[in-house]
């Protein structure tokens, strides 16, 4: 009898997510893919309950039919046809179809509609909503807050965001969130809208939209939003929502805003927009 083979020893590293494969051969879309599920399954467990996969608008060769399987564990899984470019707003947005703002909130859509699937499967709806991206872990421990995140049946309607890394909120208010994707046409439009145009999430007709950057500033909101942010959000600019670059109205107080975005020219920009929205107030607008 031998003795088994010790392990190696620990080195700190993490191991790739994805085996790497050794030829470009085995390297095509569907064995990466099942590379990947058998990834999640294996971290995720029960835990997974759907799966989308959009298929690339610049992809060479035929394109998969857009289709719902069930796995054995009963995880569905939807393929799905890539983001299309409709209408004047999204030729002049992203004219291929291909830029990644378009496909991340295209993906997010789908993603909902996955998770609506999941719950009338489960015959409960979920109360909290977590946006992740996959290529990212919250790190160090992460912690929500009810209270404080708006997460009470009570509470205004808000979401916590931290650029496009994460974001969470209510499920009624992620709902909103999570269809940023139909409204880039109303948003985008360099040209005034006709009245109906844009409305979301079924919601009734809306008046016409005025041309994009002559709109008025939601002065209060906007207010309260960069004074209910942590002073991480000036500091790094790849934390928080980026909120230092917002519009504001200019009162001609606070002295000029600053193009850099090291933390000191970070933090002198939020005082400049705080400065100018509390005169916005003073001044009735």
């Amino acid at each position: 009898a031998t003795s088994p083979p010790k392990p190696p020893a620990a080195t700190g590293r993490v191991p790739p997510a994805v085996p790497a494969t050794a030829t470009s051969a085995a390297c095509t879309v569907e064995k990466r893919e099942a590379a990947v599920e058998a990834v999640m399954a294996a971290q995720l467990g029960e835990r997974l309950r759907a799966v989308g996969i959009v298929e690339a608008a610049d992809r060479a060769g035929a394109r998969r039919a857009p289709s719902d399987t069930r796995r054995p564990s009963g995880q569905l899984w939807r393929y799905l046809p890539p983001p299309e470019s409709k209408g004047h707003a999204f030729r002049l947005y992203d004219s291929s179809g291909t830029k990644g703002a378009t496909k991340q909130w295209y993906k997010l859509r789908e993603a909902w509609k996955l998770m609506e699937a999941t719950e009338n499967a489960l015959g409960v709806p979920y109360r909290t909503v977590i946006k992740l991206r996959l290529d990212l872990v919250p790190m160090p421990e992460w912690r929500l807050c009810a209270a404080r995140d708006g997460l009470l049946a009570n509470a205004p309607p808000m979401v916590h965001a931290m650029t496009d890394k994460v974001f969470w909120g209510r499920r009624d208010v992620m709902r909103v969130a999570c269809h940023v994707y139909d409204a880039i046409p109303f948003y985008e439009s360099p040209d005034v809208l006709p009245a109906g145009t844009g409305g979301l999430l079924a919601s009734p007709p809306v008046p016409g939209r005025p041309a994009c950057m002559s709109r008025a500033v939601a002065v209060l909101p906007l207010l309260t939003s960069i004074l209910s942010l942590p002073p991480a959000a000036f500091h790094d600019w790849n934390l928080y929502q980026k909120i230092t670059v917002m519009n504001v109205p200019d009162m001609h107080v606070g002295g000029e805003p600053h193009p850099a975005r090291g933390s000191r020219e970070l933090a002198h920009n939020a005082a400049w927009q705080v400065a100018n929205l509390r005169a916005a107030l003073v001044a009735g607008h």
